[in-house]
C-alpha cells in the first residue's frame, strides 16, 4: 500500500513493505513479455509491431489503475504477480 501523508506543504510518499517487490515483479514480467513477442515475431514485423505497442499501452494503463487504486488507499494485488512478489518477499 502506498500512502500520502501531508507533510506541512508538500506530501510524503510511503511505500508499505514488499510493495517495491511487487512492482517489479508485475513491470519486470511485463518486459520479459513485450522482449519475447520481439523475438517471436521479429520476422513480422508489422504484428511484431502491434503486440509491442499494445503491451506497452496495457502496462501503461496498468500502471496508471495501480497508482489510482493506491492514492485512494486501496490495497489491491494483481492475482498472479501479486502471489509471485509475496514468496519472494517472504524468503528475503
Amino acid at each position: 500500500m502506498i500512502k500520502l501523508e501531508p507533510q506541512g506543504s508538500s506530501c510524503l510518499l510511503l511505500l508499505m513493505p514488499g510493495m517495491d517487490m511487487k512492482i517489479s515483479v508485475v513491470f519486470g514480467f511485463i518486459n520479459i513479455l513485450n522482449i519475447l513477442l520481439g523475438v517471436i515475431f521479429s520476422h513480422i514485423w508489422f504484428l511484431g509491431s502491434l503486440l509491442n505497442g499494445l503491451v506497452g499501452v496495457g502496462s501503461f494503463i496498468l500502471w496508471i489503475v495501480l497508482m489510482v487504486k493506491a492514492y485512494q488507499g486501496e490495497m489491491y494485488q494483481l492475482p498472479i504477480a501479486g502471489d509471485i512478489a509475496n514468496g519472494i518477499a517472504g524468503k528475503i
